[in-house]
This record gives C-alpha cells, structure tokens and sequence, in this order.
C-alpha cells in the first residue's frame, strides 16, 4: 500500500497546484490580455472582410458600366468615343467606371426620363384620338 502512495504522490502535489491555481481569482493584468487578443482575430476578420466586400462592389461596378459602355450607341460624329470609354473603363478600374457613370450614363437616363411619356397618356390619347391614317368605311 506504501508503494501505490509513492507512485501517487506526484499526482497528489499536481491536482493540490492545480486546485489553488482553480480557485484563486485571476488578476486584471491576466484578463485585459486575454480579451486584448481574444477580440484580434475577429477584428481581422472583420477588417479583411469589409475590404472583400468594398472589393467585390467595386468589381460589380466596373462590370456593368464596361457592358454598358459596350452596348451604348455613340453619337456617329465621335467614332472613337466608345473605344476611348472602355479604354478608361478598362485601364482605370472601378474608378473610371464610376467617371463613366457620372459623365455618360447618369446624364443619359436623365435625358430618356424626360423624353418618355407615361404608358397612361399614350394610352388614353390613343382611345380619344384615333390614328389619322384610318378611314372608316360606310356601313351597309
């Protein structure tokens, strides 16, 4: 039985060590560094992935306005007006698509808006006014 005590012994001074570290209150020192570098992995993750986002925004944009600027018709007097648009678009990035938008496609939508009629007017003039062209036939 002395010889099982002398083998457990050891492990009698390890938990004992372990039990007053257990219960012993930890100082400020301890837990400001623990919470120091518990927050700094999701401080990165949050940093890394607002920039992802800004990034994947940014590459949105400049994808429409180049499909844009690749579909619009140019006035036929300026040539090379597309070419020089999706050259920006291209060479600049994000930041010429955001040019883009400003200086070509932005004034443009405004100019359609103006331009249209709502469908209701269309509509109710065609009931009101019938098409000239239409002549009736004499009924028998």
């Amino acid at each position: 039985m002395e010889t099982l005590l002398q083998i457990f012994q050891p492990l009698n001074i390890v938990l004992a060590q372990a039990g007053d570290y257990a219960s012993r209150r930890p100082s400020t020192a301890d837990t400001t560094a623990f919470g120091t570098f518990a927050l700094l992995p999701i401080v990165i993750f949050l940093f890394w992935g607002i920039i992802m986002l800004i990034c994947a925004g940014g590459f949105v944009i400049w994808l429409l306005m180049l499909i844009d600027c690749a579909k619009r018709d140019f006035c036929p007097n300026k040539e090379n007006d597309k070419l020089i648009w999706i050259l920006v678009i291209v060479l600049v990035g994000w930041i010429g698509a955001i040019i883009y938008y400003f200086v070509v496609k932005r004034p443009a939508k405004a100019i359609t808006k103006t331009q249209q009629k709502p469908t209701n007017e269309i509509v109710s003039q065609s009931i009101v006014d019938p098409p000239a062209n239409e002549t009736k036939q004499p009924t028998k």
